[in-house]
Order: structure tokens, then C-alpha cells, then sequence
């Protein structure tokens, strides 16, 4: 028999525990997701441009301008884009959330920089890069290192 043949059988037996694996994951993803919904309020286009003080007829042009130049993220929930509220202050992005945006943005998907920025982190001593917003050197370099390729 070819490696071939030898793969083709694996990947046919695989396929039932692979399927539960999925399934394991959806789930898990799906509990964390609703957690978060649960302990992190959001904002959503609209609020974002009351808190802001905007009074464009356009609601959804300040939350829209921020995403696109970086300087904060989203996550989508039941068709409706939020904005997590500890990216703001007073209305306005925190800077450090833009910096380091400018390392994770491109490599990580809404959901996944809202995990990162609410879990606890080792290049931050196992806290939080919400908790440590304000140390924004920590928080880069912490995104910074997260955002290295792997080697190996």
C-alpha cells in the first residue's frame, strides 16, 4: 500500500471523530462568544456616535471611520455590529486599543481580539490587556508578541 492509499484510509476513519472535535469547538466557541456578550457591554454604531457627540444623520460614519483607520474593532452578533466598550473613553477610542490593532488587526478576527484583550495574558504577567489598558507600552509589546509568526 502507498502512503497514498494509507492517508485516504486515515482521513475515512477519522472523518466521525473529527465531526464531534467540530462540534466540541462550535460549542465551546459559542459558550465563550455568549460570555462575553454576557460581561462585556457593547456599543453599536449608533451609541458610538451619541457618546461621541456626533450628529451626523449617517449614525454609523464615526464607528465606521474609526474601524477602517484602526483605531478600534468590532465583533458581529444576531446581524448587528458591536463595538466593546472598554475601547472608549469619554466617547473616544483609547489609543493604546489603535496600537495595538496595529499589530493583531490584520491577524486576528473581531471575536478573536475581544478574547485577547479580556483573557489573561503571559507577557502580562497573566493579567488582562483590558486591566492594563493604561500601561500602553505593556499592552503593544504583549500584541506585538502575540502577533510574531511561529517558527518550528
Amino acid at each position: 500500500m502507498t502512503d497514498e492509499a494509507i492517508d485516504a484510509l486515515v482521513s475515512v476513519y477519522m472523518r466521525t471523530p473529527n465531526v464531534e472535535v467540530e462540534r466540541l469547538l462550535y460549542d465551546s466557541n459559542a459558550k465563550a462568544r455568549a460570555r462575553f456578550l454576557q460581561e462585556w457591554p457593547g456599543f453599536t454604531s449608533k451609541d458610538l456616535a451619541d457618546a461621541a457627540g456626533h450628529g451626523s444623520k449617517n449614525r454609523s460614519m464615526t464607528a465606521s471611520r474609526w474601524k477602517s483607520k484602526g483605531k478600534v474593532f468590532s465583533i458581529k452578533h444576531g446581524g448587528v455590529e458591536y463595538f466593546p466598550a472598554f475601547q472608549f473613553e469619554d466617547g473616544q477610542p483609547i489609543e493604546t486599543i489603535g496600537k495595538a490593532l496595529a499589530s493583531l488587526g490584520e491577524k486576528k478576527s473581531g471575536w478573536q481580539l475581544a478574547f485577547w484583550f479580556t483573557s489573561p495574558n503571559g507577557w502580562l504577567d497573566g493579567k488582562r490587556p483590558v486591566d492594563v489598558i493604561k500601561d500602553s507600552n505593556a499592552v503593544v509589546q504583549a500584541a506585538a508578541r502575540e502577533a510574531e509568526d511561529i517558527i518550528g
